[in-house]
């Protein structure tokens, strides 16, 4: 089969167009992809910032739970005080109700010096 020149420039012409088509094709994107992409980029961005400070929080949110359990320790110390100081005052009040007129008359004598 004998091509004439005609057809084979033709060929050659149909060869290069299609080759500079996909050439096109797969190397340049449309706008709207890199529209996408610049948009992707960004929330990426973000996202990666709120990481960060996700961290930073958990750091703070770690300190403050340590302060906390500090400060619920030191509470329960203090109520345990305060339960000590009541009974003993409930103790020196329950001796003087023991106490008889001339008793009581004698304590507060001592206790204020008149």
């Amino acid at each position: 089969m004998k091509l004439s020149l005609k057809q084979i420039i033709t060929i050659a012409v149909v060869l290069v167009a299609a080759a500079i088509g996909y050439y096109f094709w797969t190397t340049s994107k449309p706008k709207y992809i890199q529209i996408y992409q610049a948009q992707i980029d960004s929330a990426q961005n973000n996202i990666d910032s709120l990481k960060v400070e996700i961290v930073k929080s958990d750091i703070i949110i770690d300190s403050l739970h340590k302060e906390i359990i500090t400060i619920d320790k030191e509470n329960i110390v203090l109520k345990e005080k305060i339960v000590l100081i009541k009974q003993k005052a409930n103790e020196k009040i329950n001796n003087v109700d023991k106490l008889n007129i001339s008793e009581l008359n004698q304590f507060f004598t001592d206790r204020y010096k008149y």
